[in-house]
């Protein structure tokens, strides 16, 4: 009887050991899990728009973000609710450390409407809308004309002819996180260039802006492209009623033409543009082709030789008119000798006749 006794109250105690022991190495084993694979370490790349932090935020939430291990089976994809983001992947490097990589919806344009900005994707989808600043207004292209380039395509001392350069289109992205942790960081969208003579009537977020050719948005993701690539992001894009392109940076328009061998013309330009950044005028590609030995800048007149073509112009109206006076009046004055000279004619004519006469009746008599 005692010793059954025994026996149970040794179970009890054996099972409680071993209970303990279980719970202790459960709790070790957690803390250990816990500790191993914390997340201490957090790198992001891809991101252009926002900061590191707000990135963090958007994708370590919820129950798993805290482990790297839990991270990967469970919290490996994250769709945050943001218009500029399409999604973020987050990757584990190590026991301690996790990649977020941020994908970016690309924002190749934006136009202004209403007293905004309103960026658009490379489908002409509307993704973000902002307040026009106003300095933004007063300073955008939009309201410029190409017709004083045109006046001064008769001065040939305004031009010159810019021989073939070339220029390095750089190696494409191998997809390291040195290298996409290097992208340049835009967050108030000021790599985005405006684009203007877009004719639309409405603008609203999540819909393609209403334009009457849509191929037009498949030339501005082209152009945001190539420029991006060749780091010559202009000013602003304008498009003429005929889809002629016009690229603006400061004072330098570059008339692209047509679209039409697009990529040769931007290598060119990004060859071009650093020796005449800071002047005013026109670079004429849009004739460009590949075999295109010259290329034509034609600067815009200063007001003093404005004002001096404008004069020599009248000049030579005033001389040109005051040759034809001359001219109507020599032919007036010839005209006039000429009548003269017939009416004398005539009186000679019948003097001799008379004489003629007279002497016929006395050689009669």
């Amino acid at each position: 009887m005692k010793k059954t006794t025994f026996m149970r109250n040794l179970n009890r105690k054996t099972r409680r050991i071993i209970f303990a022991s279980a719970a202790g190495l459960a709790a070790a084993g957690i803390l250990a899990f816990a500790l191993l694979f914390r997340v201490t370490a957090v790198e992001v790349v891809g991101n252009t728009r926002f900061t590191e932090q707000e990135i963090r935020e958007m994708a370590l939430t919820g129950p798993f973000a805290w482990n790297t291990l839990l991270i990967e089976k469970f919290h490996s994809h994250v769709d945050p609710e943001e218009a500029l983001i399409e999604s973020i992947d987050i990757e584990r490097v190590s026991n301690n450390k996790v990649v977020i990589r941020v994908n970016e919806k690309q924002l190749i344009g934006y136009v202004q409407f209403e007293g905004n900005d309103w960026y658009f994707d490379a489908e002409g989808i509307v993704l973000e809308c902002t307040e026009t600043a106003a300095d933004s207004a007063e300073a955008g292209p939009a309201a410029e004309s190409t017709d004083g380039a045109s006046d001064s395509a008769d001065a040939e001392s305004q031009e010159d002819v810019l021989a073939p350069q070339s220029v390095d289109g750089g190696e494409e992205e191998a997809g390291s996180t040195e290298e996409e942790t290097s992208a340049q960081f835009y967050p108030a969208l000021t790599n985005i260039p405006l684009v203007t003579g877009l004719s639309f009537d409405r603008a609203v977020v999540g819909e393609q802006l209403p334009v009457e050719n849509t191929k037009v948005f498949n030339t501005i993701h082209g152009i945001a492209r190539m420029v991006d690539k060749y780091d010559i992001v202009p000013d602003s894009v304008e498009f003429s009623a005929d889809y002629d392109m016009i690229l603006h940076y400061g004072n330098v328009r570059v008339q692209l033409g047509q679209d039409e061998e697009l990529e040769e013309k931007l290598i060119r330009v990004a060859a071009i543009l650093p020796s005449i950044r800071n002047l005013s005028g026109v670079l004429h590609m849009e004739d460009f082709t590949p075999s295109t030995e010259n290329i034509i800048f034609e600067k815009d007149l200063t007001e003093a030789e404005q004002q001096t073509q404008e004069e020599a112009a009248q000049q030579r109206m005033e001389e040109q008119a005051q040759e034809d006076g001359e001219s109507e009046t020599g032919e007036a004055g010839a005209d006039a000798q000429s009548g003269e000279d017939a009416e004398t004619d005539g009186s000679g004519t019948e003097t001799q006749d008379d004489d003629s006469g007279a002497g016929s009746e006395a050689d009669g008599v």
